[in-house]
């Protein structure tokens, strides 16, 4: 399993094929679901396999997720083209989840999926983190479930450099 402070390490994300770009995101958790850090349940950013992926906890209590996604092609008038094994929905709808469950569920039946979507982010957002300066990042609250909202201004371009935590 990877370790807490990153989903994807930066070793394991192999460069972009021509045509095709890394964008680094974060994703805090305000909130996590209260009891998902109980013995018997766990909490994470689910990938296509169907492994969750823990956070790094945060002073607060929150928690930090930290990944890479990969754009496809150049089309610049086009919303991005995402790709990577944290992506779940259509080329239309990306998204991804965070998920929990218990440990002996035998199968995918969750306590709570929380569905966190892409479709707000821009191509200026995008290459305003090109340079590898920084990320794109967005905080959400754990309380909810479904579709959850992106508290504040969305998904933002921050300097935070990809490594650190928010």
């Amino acid at each position: 399993m990877p370790t807490p402070e990153r989903a994807v390490p930066s070793s394991a994300t192999p460069p972009a094929a021509p045509g095709r770009q890394i964008v680094p995101l974060l994703l805090l958790c305000l909130a996590p679901p209260v009891g998902h850090d109980e013995a018997g349940a766990e909490f994470g950013l689910l990938d296509k396999a169907g492994r969750l992926h823990a956070g790094e906890r945060q002073p607060d209590g929150a928690l930090h997720y930290a990944f890479d996604l990969e754009i496809i092609g150049h089309d610049r008038d086009a919303q991005p083209r995402w790709r990577g094994v944290f992506l779940h929905g259509t080329a239309a709808t990306p998204f991804r989840y965070l998920g929990w469950r218990p440990l002996d569920a035998g199968g995918p039946v969750w306590l709570r999926r929380l569905k966190i979507p892409l479709t707000t982010i821009t191509r200026a957002q995008i290459d305003a983190v090109a340079t590898g300066s920084g990320a794109l990042t967005a905080t959400i609250s754990g309380e909810g479930s479904g579709t959850v909202p992106l508290l504040g201004k969305g998904w933002i371009a921050s300097g935070t450099s990809h490594a650190q935590p928010h």
